[in-house]
C-alpha cells in the first residue's frame, strides 16, 4: 500500500472511531473493506463539486454529518471523467462506487 493510500485509510478510519461508528462498545463485526455508492456532480474538468452517498456496505449507523464527513474524505484528491456530449466534456452527475480497505479489520457499530 502506498503511503498516500495509508494515509488516506488512517483518516478514514480516524474519522469512523470519532464519530462513533467504530469502536469496541456495540460491536457486531469486523470488516477490512466498506463500498460506498455515491452521486457525484462533477464539473467539465470532472473535479468534484457535490456528492451524496446513496449505500453503504456493511450497513452502518451513521449521523447525516458522518456520513458527509466519510464521503468528503474518499473523495478527497480524486477526479473523474466527465460526461460528454457532442465529443466535449459537460458537468453533471455520476454515480461512482467507491472502496475503502483496511490492513487489519476495523470494528463496526451497527454493521
Amino acid at each position: 500500500m502506498a503511503l498516500k493510500d495509508l494515509c488516506h485509510a488512517a483518516l478514514l478510519l480516524a474519522l469512523l472511531l470519532a464519530t462513533g461508528c467504530a469502536g469496541s462498545s456495540g460491536t457486531k463485526s469486523k470488516v477490512t473493506h466498506i463500498h460506498l455508492t455515491c452521486r457525484v456532480y462533477v464539473d467539465v474538468h470532472g473535479v468534484v463539486k457535490s456528492a451524496e452517498m446513496l449505500d453503504i456496505k456493511p450497513a452502518i449507523s451513521m449521523t447525516d454529518q458522518a456520513k458527509h464527513d466519510l464521503l468528503s474524505l474518499a473523495l478527497l484528491g480524486k477526479t473523474f471523467t466527465p460526461n460528454q456530449k457532442d465529443g466535449k466534456p459537460v458537468a453533471g452527475y455520476l454515480t461512482v462506487p467507491l472502496d475503502i480497505d483496511f490492513d487489519l479489520p476495523v470494528p463496526l457499530n451497527g454493521a
